[in-house]
C-alpha cells in the first residue's frame, strides 16, 4: 500500500453566506436616502389601477396601495419590461414585489396620475410573486384629498374624496365612431354642504366591459 501524503493541504467546504432577507417598506416610509443610494426594497401591494401602455409601448403606469392604505404610482419603462409587467400585474390583485427602487415624483416635469412625494420604478431585476398570504388590505385609502385642493390638481389627476352625490347624469355617447366616448356628469357635495365638485366620466371601453357604466 502506498504511503499517505501527509503534506497535502486539507480542503474545507465553502459555506456561502446566505442572502439577506428582503427589506419590506411601506410607501410612507420611503425616504430621500432611498433615492440617493438607489436602495432596493420589497413591497406588499394591491394594484388599484392598471393604465394602458403608451402608443409606443415603452411606458406604462400603475397605481398601487400598500397595507396601511397609502398609494403610490409605479413606472415601467422600455418595451421589453412593459410587455413583461403588462402580462404579470392585474388590477384588484395582491402581489409581493422585490427589488423595487424609488425616485422623486416628476409631476413638475411630466403629468402623474396621483400626487405623492415619491414614485416606484420596476426594472428587469424586479421580481413579482402572487401574494398568497391573507393580508387585510383596507377598503378605503389612508388619506382623502381636501376639497380645496381638488380644484388645484391637474386635469385627470386621481383623487380620493368623501362626498355626497347630488346629481348623477344619464349615460351619453359623445363623438362619432370610432372615436365615440361614453360620457356621464356627476356632481359631488362635501359633508358640510359648502363646496361641490363637478366630475365628468369619459369611458373608452365598451359598455359591457365598463363596471361604472354597467352598474348604472
Amino acid at each position: 500500500m502506498a504511503p499517505l501524503n501527509l503534506t497535502r493541504k486539507r480542503k474545507y467546504a465553502d459555506f456561502a453566506t446566505p442572502p439577506p432577507p428582503p427589506m419590506f417598506k411601506d410607501f410612507d416610509d420611503i425616504a430621500m436616502d432611498d433615492v440617493f443610494t438607489n436602495a432596493k426594497f420589497s413591497i406588499c401591494v394591491r394594484v388599484i389601477v392598471k393604465f394602458p401602455a403608451n402608443r409606443y409601448g415603452d411606458d406604462m403606469h400603475f397605481i398601487l396601495m400598500d397595507k396601511p392604505g397609502a398609494k403610490i404610482e409605479a413606472i415601467v419603462a422600455g418595451n421589453e419590461q412593459v410587455n413583461r409587467f403588462k402580462d404579470i400585474l392585474e388590477s384588484g390583485k395582491n402581489y409581493t414585489i422585490h427589488n423595487v427602487t424609488s425616485c422623486l415624483n416628476a409631476e413638475d416635469i411630466i403629468f402623474r396620475n396621483i400626487g405623492h412625494t415619491f414614485e416606484c420604478a420596476f426594472d428587469r431585476k424586479t421580481n413579482v410573486i402572487n401574494c398568497t398570504m391573507g393580508i387585510p388590505f383596507p377598503l378605503y385609502p389612508k388619506e382623502f384629498t381636501p376639497y380645496q385642493e381638488v380644484h388645484a390638481c391637474p386635469n385627470k389627476t386621481f383623487v380620493d374624496i368623501v362626498a355626497i352625490v347630488i346629481y348623477y347624469g344619464d349615460l351619453e355617447i359623445v363623438g362619432r365612431y370610432p372615436y365615440a366616448e361614453q360620457y356621464r356628469e356627476v356632481i359631488f357635495m362635501d359633508l358640510r354642504l359648502s363646496r361641490y365638485i363637478r366630475a365628468h366620466h369619459h369611458c373608452m371601453e365598451p359598455r359591457s366591459h365598463c363596471s361604472c357604466c354597467t352598474s348604472a
